[in-house]
């Protein structure tokens, strides 16, 4: 299983060459949807760093075994 090396994450977002994250959910190479609690710590993390978000979802509709699909989208509201 994949998960999210948050501690790392935060590192490399307070660099002040970085400005944007690309975020792929579900994510390759394995399918893995990222939770909600996983994807709304990372919109907070940019939204402290001021990092840009470019979130790819273009398999979001091919998501299996009745797993729900949050999208970074929906976190606009949240955080």
């Amino acid at each position: 299983r994949y998960d999210v090396d948050f501690e790392a994450l935060d590192e490399v977002l307070a660099r002040e060459d970085v400005h944007l994250l690309l975020f792929c959910n579900p994510a390759n190479p394995v399918g893995r949807v990222w939770a909600r609690d996983d994807i709304e710590r990372i919109a907070r993390m940019c939204v402290e760093r001021d990092v840009y978000v470019l979130s790819d979802e273009v398999w979001a509709e091919l998501v299996m075994d009745d797993v729900e699909f949050t999208g970074m989208g929906s976190m606009i509201d949240v955080v």
